[in-house]
C-alpha cells in the first residue's frame, strides 16, 4: 500500500526524527512540502494524510484549511 503524504512546515522536530523515517521507508518527497510558491497546487493535491509541521501558533487555522480541503491530518 502506497501512502500519499503532504507535509506543512519544516520544523526541527521533523527534520530531526520524522523526515529521516520518512526516507528510510521511501515515502518522503520534497515536491510534497507545502511552500509559499506552491500553495494553491498543494492543495489541489490527493493525499492521504497531511502531516502538520509549522509553528504552533497556526496549526489551528492550518488544520481547518486541511479539513476544508478533505484531508487526513496528523
Amino acid at each position: 500500500m502506497k501512502i500519499n503524504l503532504g507535509i506543512i512546515g519544516n520544523g526541527q522536530h521533523f527534520k530531526k526524527n520524522i523526515k529521516p523515517v520518512l526516507i528510510e521507508l521511501d515515502i518522503y518527497k520534497q515536491k510534497n512540502i507545502l511552500t509559499k510558491k506552491n500553495i494553491k497546487k498543494f492543495y489541489k493535491n490527493k493525499y492521504d494524510i497531511i502531516y502538520i509541521s509549522n509553528q504552533t501558533k497556526f496549526h489551528g487555522k492550518t488544520i481547518i484549511k486541511c479539513l476544508e480541503n478533505n484531508f487526513n491530518v496528523m
